[in-house]
């Protein structure tokens, strides 16, 4: 029983900290075929190739970088070209830090 019991709390912590270090990414926008490549600019300004925007995205986690590399990934899976961090934050609930990072999507113009 014992055994079967500290089963269960491994399962349990495991699964816990699993959910935890997820980055969750929620996207709304056009879907094109996927893109093998997507490139990132943090303004606007910055993007020299004519555009459309295609969506937004928006991402949360512990740390930015990862919630930049899962908005990259969404990206190519929607057929962006592009990426425009629009914003990033934190939000603080009970004591925890979740880090937020807003993206536009980009279809370069041929």
């Amino acid at each position: 029983m014992r055994n079967t019991k500290n089963l269960s709390l491994s399962l349990i912590l495991v699964s816990s900290l699993i959910l935890l270090n997820c980055t969750t990414v929620d996207y709304v926008g056009k879907t094109y075929p996927g893109t093998s490549h997507v490139d990132v600019y943090y303004s606007k300004e910055e993007v020299s190739n004519d555009y459309e925007i295609i969506g937004y995205a928006v991402g949360y986690k512990q740390d930015y970088d990862s919630i930049i590399s899962k908005i990259i990934e969404e990206a190519k899976t929607n057929g962006a070209d592009a990426i425009v961090i629009t914003g990033i934050d934190v939000e603080v609930s009970n004591d925890n830090k979740t880090k937020k990072v807003t993206a536009s999507l980009l279809k370069y113009m041929e």
